[in-house]
């Protein structure tokens, strides 16, 4: 036997205790993906004018309230979809981080459009039997409301679960600095 049972008050104690550390970790969380937020466009800045650190850092905050480069569709939720996740960073950013990140470390060329946000691409992944299985997807960032954007993927063509797998690996590596909001209105 363990012991006596703990009281109500006990218990209660207990989970102000936890809630209180899942708090904190979510705000560190927060704070985190705000500063690789910050220090990407600060990046994109110093590289695309050739300004210091400091003048990239200066641009880049007064940045946040100028207009995306490319139009926004407007998101509709028809139907609940999962592999989509919600975020108020810039649509630039995320475009420019999913491109570079398939470029750099997955050696894919993707079709990016120039009128809006929709970026296409193959990913191969190598089966049990070695045999190579092609995943066509489909990115687009949707205009949800202001400063809220949705980052939708779809599978055009190949094998559910692998996509489901390439979807999880680029919201959890390359995109999980702008994945930082929720749709209150899916919650509701």
């Amino acid at each position: 036997m363990q012991g006596g049972e703990p009281s109500q008050e006990e218990v209660m104690a207990e989970f102000r205790s936890r809630k209180t550390n899942v708090d904190a970790q979510v705000e560190n969380e927060k704070s985190d993906k705000k500063s690789e937020q910050a220090s990407r466009s600060a990046q994109r800045v110093m590289r695309n004018s050739g300004a210091s650190k400091e003048e990239a850092k200066q641009i880049e905050e007064s940045k946040h309230s100028l207009p995306p480069t490319k139009e926004l569709l407007d998101y509709e939720n028809v139907f609940s979809q999962n592999t989509e996740y919600f975020t108020s960073c810039n649509p630039d950013l995320v475009e420019e981080a999913l491109v570079q990140h398939l470029k750099d470390k997955e050696h894919v060329d993707a079709k990016v459009k120039d009128s809006h946000y929709k970026i296409k691409f193959k990913l191969v992944t190598k089966g049990q039997d070695a045999n190579e299985e092609e995943t066509e997807i489909c990115v687009r960032i949707l205009k949800v409301e202001e400063g809220k954007n949705c980052v939708e993927f779809t599978k055009l063509k190949g094998n559910q679960v692998n996509f489901h797998e390439h979807f999880n690996q680029l919201m959890k590596g390359a995109l999980n600095f702008s994945n930082d909001t929720v749709n209150a209105l899916a919650a509701e």
